[in-house]
């Protein structure tokens, strides 16, 4: 393949990946109120990486809501990244999650700006049995 035509396969694969962006940004779901989340709640949001430079879109347990900041958990489906006090949480129509997760081990507090959907919620069972362990 010649360098004019790898040049142009590349802006073409650019175009094909910012067009499934904003494809992807016009079906997001609106974002929830303030009022709405409730503690138990699974969320999708979006998470700063902890050097500050980009963000990740992932699920989070809502832990607390203080007006505009919100206390939460992210999930990881990394063992390693859970941290040695993870809880493990299996998939369900109620959590809303697709694949086995575990619960970090830290809270971190977001803006409820960053909340892109809810997914669902945590039984009740879940939290009352966890809130004892070290991870609640």
């Amino acid at each position: 393949m010649r360098q004019t035509d790898k040049r142009v396969k590349k802006i073409n694969d650019h175009r094909t990946l910012r067009k499934a962006e904003r494809r992807a940004k016009s079906m997001r779901v609106s974002k929830p109120k303030i009022g709405v989340l409730e503690v138990g709640m699974v969320v999708r949001l979006e998470i700063q990486y902890s050097d500050g430079v980009g963000s990740k879109v992932r699920p989070a347990l809502v832990l607390g809501v203080d007006g505009d900041q919100v206390q939460v958990r992210a999930f990881t489906s990394s063992v390693q990244s859970a941290g040695p006090a993870g809880v493990t949480v299996e998939p369900s129509d109620a959590n809303g999650l697709t694949r086995r997760c575990y619960i970090r081990s830290n809270s971190i507090t977001v803006s409820a700006n960053s909340i892109l959907e809810i997914l669902g919620r945590l039984p009740l069972e879940i939290l009352l049995e966890r809130s004892s362990s070290a991870a609640f």
